[in-house]
């Protein structure tokens, strides 16, 4: 279902609501980029406070969803089907039963350790509520390109560090919960383009998202942009080599094939050409990855070819799969409480580098379960949405979140995959426009600069 107007009036893009709308939509991005360079505010109040931090990062979260409630009273409910509304409900429910277990049936877990666990790894998630509320928000157009400016200084700052072998910027200021540290930022002695970030691997998922919006634009353009974006998408590729990360080369080049997959979808204007099971497909492809990765590759110590790292994870995962499936039945169904999360002494030594292992470890397989139903549901509702009313960034953003059971193997990444969604309602898309003297049954997908024109939703 698309966007209708919740007060059912005629939106009007020079309204007043409307311009309030659009500031408080623009608002939402910053602190959503602010979110995700989780470098930028604690590097900028060192740099003004003479190496003090006193905002936490966290801060940013309650701007970004009060932005949203704002929103909210000014923009569009979107109608998402009852299925996805049914997956996320059963999802938020079960997260505030198994709280309550964790509080209380497995001690000695405080409530500021079960809040900040849920905060780690599903604040995205359980926003989702919220997203629905504030339909059409951000210019499709605007969006791509904020995305690429934001990322160019970002990127050649990381390419600098990996040229130069060095970190450029203090990888820590500040200390405790209002500190930042930069990680895993070297590999056998090279230097990790990481830029802004945390880790090396935060930067390379943004250089994908950015890589998957520029190959889209590709396709989609005609002319001179056609060239500056493919500019922006070799520099996009550039930065994330420059991250010497293979997880990243997995999600950046399987990103990029779910963009033609996709695109060819839209032509084609068949939903059901098989690409609802990209996915799996690619949640099978990492799976044999893990497990004949050494035959493929070889051991090559101190190169991209060397699975220490690999071997490493594969012996977390035995320690804290047994954790996990070793106690009681119950703890089985509802989870340990153990997170991944180094602000507290409990968890500051918990490695678990797998975002499925890491739900079930915290809440359990029926947790798991229903992550995975909601996850798949959102998956849907893109494809269909995407094919139906195809655009730029509504394929690019579909092929990103394609990725999200092969990256998953390798880290917990389950913010950055849940907060597409918001990216997806908020953009506004062009939709086709029927020629009536071909008087089809359907929107037919034209690309753009071609004779067919396309109406923008909004302004």
């Amino acid at each position: 279902m698309e966007a209708t107007p919740s007060n059912k009036r005629v939106w009007k893009a020079s309204s007043p609501r409307r311009k309030m709308l659009v500031r408080l939509g623009w608002l939402a991005f910053a602190s959503w980029i602010f979110m995700s360079v989780d470098g930028m505010l604690p590097q900028a109040q060192a740099a003004i406070l003479g190496g003090k931090v006193v905002i936490p990062n966290i801060a940013v979260k309650f701007v970004f969803l009060s932005l949203l409630l704002t929103c909210s009273l000014y923009g569009r409910q979107l109608n998402v089907p009852w299925r996805l509304r049914a997956a996320y409900f059963l999802f938020v429910s079960y997260l505030a039963v198994d709280a309550l277990i964790l509080l209380f049936f497995w001690p000695p877990y405080s409530l500021e350790y079960v809040l900040f666990g849920y905060d780690a790894y599903y604040f995205f998630l359980a926003a989702i509520g919220v997203f629905s509320l504030t339909g059409r928000t951000l210019r499709e157009g605007a969006l791509a390109k904020a995305t690429f400016w934001i990322f160019l200084p970002l990127g050649v700052l990381g390419i600098a560090q990996h040229v130069a072998g060095l970190p450029l910027l203090p990888v820590m200021v500040g200390d405790g919960a209002y500190g930042y540290t930069a990680t895993s930022f070297t590999f056998f002695g090279e230097m990790r383009a990481f830029s802004l970030f945390a880790d090396a691997w935060e930067f390379g998922v943004f250089a994908s998202l950015v890589g998957c919006i520029s190959l889209s634009q590709v396709l989609f353009t005609r002319g001179g942009r056609r060239g500056a974006w493919a500019g922006a998408f070799v520099f996009a590729g550039v930065a994330a080599y420059c991250t010497l990360t293979r997880m990243i080369y997995l999600e950046f080049l399987l990103g990029c094939v779910s963009v033609l997959l996709i695109w060819l979808a839209c032509r084609s204007g068949r939903e059901g050409s098989g690409i609802k099971w990209l996915p799996i497909a690619y949640g099978i492809c990492a799976a044999l990855i893990v497990v004949y990765a050494g035959h493929l590759v070889g051991n090559q110590s101190g190169s991209l070819n060397d699975v220490e790292s690999l071997v490493g994870r594969q012996l977390q995962w035995s320690r804290y799969l047994h954790a996990w499936t070793a106690g009681s039945f119950e703890r089985f169904l509802f989870g340990t409480g153990v997170i991944q999360n180094a602000r507290f002494q409990f968890s500051r030594n918990v490695v678990i580098d797998n975002t499925y292992l890491g739900v079930a470890t915290e809440v359990g397989f029926v947790g798991l379960v229903l992550w995975l139903y909601l996850m798949w549901r959102i998956w849907l509702y893109l494809v269909h949405e995407t094919v139906r009313i195809p655009s730029e960034v509504r394929v690019a953003l579909a092929a990103f979140f394609s990725t999200w059971l092969a990256t998953g193997m390798f880290a917990i990444v389950i913010g950055q995959f849940a907060v597409i969604i918001w990216l997806y309602l908020a953009a506004s898309p062009c939709k086709p426009v029927v020629i009536k003297s071909v008087q089809l049954k359907r929107a037919s997908f034209v690309p753009r600069g071609s004779l067919q024109s396309r109406e923008c939703e909004s302004g």
